[in-house]
């Protein structure tokens, strides 16, 4: 008698290991007695009836001085990111954890080249809580203060909002690790009092005591103070997804989470720190269009929302805050110049820089009134991109001014940040399918999820699909098919990473004008900058946008076409 649901998670890490280090032989999962040869560390277990569950592989063996090694937080036998086998991450350490937390104990045996055997040892009946007693080490009797005390924030705070505190103590680790300043709530209601005093982020547990996780972030989005607060869920209740995501949250991490996937959203939360989140209205009522320029403006700094019509855009002004907005003038019903005039005059709608983008001819009187809107006029066509772009940069990084001011009185040009480093045309859909038929473009990727999800994108422009699973890989990959038109290059590979790929696929002349778009978790300037340096053409963060994807290969395949 246990917790089901914290055994499944253990034995699951366990295959999931043996899985990924046994190339031939075998794997055995057996539920066994225990023997009375099998000592355990705490005296207490030695005197209780205990169970156990083995997993065995006929993998490589870990050394006897890796043995301990690899429970750790953040630990693995080879960290380097050209190892032969992608890490352990943080699996064996939450095992570790939850097995105590279940009042029992793992066992590693193991021999080079032989194999190991995993074992999760457990009493039969899982003991009541003894806080006080010796051997006493499940969470509740744990205090919060033994993980983090200090109650104010930084600028770089994290609260975190889990009762397994073994498990906030990892996340914690993590977070600092980062650079982050973590505060560890053990319940919602605490909870909800801490991310009054505005942190940067906040992970949340679904299954906590009191008020559940579902419940903390509705009451986090009802209130003005707390719903722009970006909110992680990390929880094993991977039933509920969909649910989660419908209240708002970010993302959903299932429990237990990898490393890879800890520092996937730490690097997104840093990068906010960074450089505060700017927010876009487009108001367009061209689908194509509208479309085309979410793809040419959003990134992992910028959120664009749209709207159709005139009445959606000022709603979308009453409920969030807007940075700037980018106004058709031939909207269906209420036109652009209606929806200007309105905004001018409800005193309580945000005085927010305006980009007329249309496609309309204005006569005089026309640019005269618009005057009084914007001093940002684009018509569209073939170089108005561009123009949008450096309008919307000037006006995101430096509109801490009433309309109407020259454009010298905003920030210097080199110290706004810039939405992209590489201008996508605005396409359309049917042109963008055309010049994907028939292309070839190789995807080098360790992780089946991640290659079934760019295969399942790629595959339905009618694009042919190479899968390698690590750098040589993708360097055999591409000699063998030197028609290949582009490269999704992930950097964190086994064996060989994804910067020395590329830097051995430019040495090759056959390929050193082959587009190369560099995959990776990792958001920072610094990263994208090693990419570029090691023969990257272009730069995507994770989780992949596949409209950004997309308007990407468009504009490489368009230059080799």
């Amino acid at each position: 008698m246990t917790d089901g649901q914290r055994v499944e998670q253990v034995v699951k890490n366990f295959l999931s290991n043996a899985f990924k280090f046994t190339e031939t032989g075998g794997i055995t999962l057996k539920f066994h007695s225990v023997d009375s040869e099998t000592r355990f560390s705490r005296q207490m277990l030695n005197k209780t009836k205990m169970v156990g569950i083995s997993v065995s592989d006929t993998g490589k063996g870990i050394p006897k001085d890796k043995q301990e090694h690899i429970f750790g937080a953040f630990q693995q036998e080879d960290g380097t990111t050209s190892r032969k086998f992608g890490g352990t991450g943080l699996g064996l350490s939450i095992s570790k954890e939850l097995a105590n937390l279940l009042g029992g104990e793992i066992q590693i045996k193991s021999e080079e080249d032989v194999g190991s055997t995993f074992s999760l040892y457990l009493p039969e009946n899982h003991p009541a809580s003894k806080a006080g007693t010796e051997d006493a080490e499940t969470h509740e009797s744990l205090p919060q203060s033994q993980i983090e005390s200090r109650r104010e924030t930084t600028s770089r705070s994290i609260l975190i909002i889990e009762d397994d505190l073994n498990f906030a103590k990892v996340v914690s680790e993590a977070a600092k690790n980062k650079g982050l300043d973590p505060i560890v709530a053990g319940d919602g209601k605490l909870g909800l009092e801490l991310a009054k005093n505005n942190p940067v982020a906040i992970t949340l547990d679904i299954d906590l005591p009191g008020i559940d996780g579902l419940e903390v972030i509705k009451q986090l989005q009802a209130d003005a103070v707390t719903r722009d607060i970006p909110v992680y869920f990390i929880s094993a209740h991977h039933e509920k997804v969909k649910e989660a995501l419908k209240t708002g949250a970010v993302e959903f991490i299932e429990k237990p989470v990898s490393m890879r996937k800890l520092e996937d959203v730490f690097e997104k939360i840093i990068s906010s720190v960074r450089r505060e989140e700017k927010q876009i209205l487009i108001v367009e009522d061209n689908k194509v269009m509208r479309e085309s320029m979410i793809s040419l403006l959003s990134n992992e700094n910028v959120t664009v929302v749209t709207a159709e019509t005139s009445d959606e855009a000022i709603q979308q002004l009453r409920n969030r805050r807007v940075d700037c907005m980018t106004v058709d003038l031939g909207l269906n019903g209420k036109s652009g110049f209606d929806l200007l005039h309105e905004i001018k005059e409800d005193k309580t709608l945000p005085n927010i820089p305006v980009v007329i983008y249309t496609g309309e001819s204005l006569s005089i009187s026309q640019e005269e009134e618009l005057a009084c809107f914007s001093k940002a006029v684009i018509i569209k066509g073939a170089k108005s991109p561009e123009r949008l772009l450096e309008e919307i940069n000037l006006f995101l990084y430096g509109f801490n001014r009433p309309f109407g001011k020259k454009a010298e009185d905003h920030i210097a040009e080199t110290e706004a940040p810039e939405i992209k480093t590489e201008v996508h045309p605005v396409i359309s859909t049917e042109e963008a399918d055309t010049l994907f038929q028939g292309k070839k473009v190789l995807v080098a990727d360790d992780d089946m999820r991640n290659i079934f999800a760019l295969t399942h994108l790629l595959e339905a422009k009618d694009i042919e699909v190479i899968i390698a699973r690590n750098g040589q890989e993708a360097i055999d990959s591409l000699k063998s098919n030197p028609d290949t038109d582009l490269v999704l290059m992930d950097i964190m590979m086994p064996e060989m990473d994804g910067y020395t790929a590329m830097q051995e696929i430019r040495k090759d002349a056959t390929f050193s004008g082959t587009p190369i778009i560099a995959i990776t978790a990792k958001a920072m300037k610094s990263d994208k900058k090693k990419c570029m340096d090691a023969g990257a053409s272009d730069y995507l963060t994770k989780p992949v946008d596949q409209n950004k994807l997309f308007a990407q290969m468009s504009t490489w395949l368009e230059k080799e076409s």
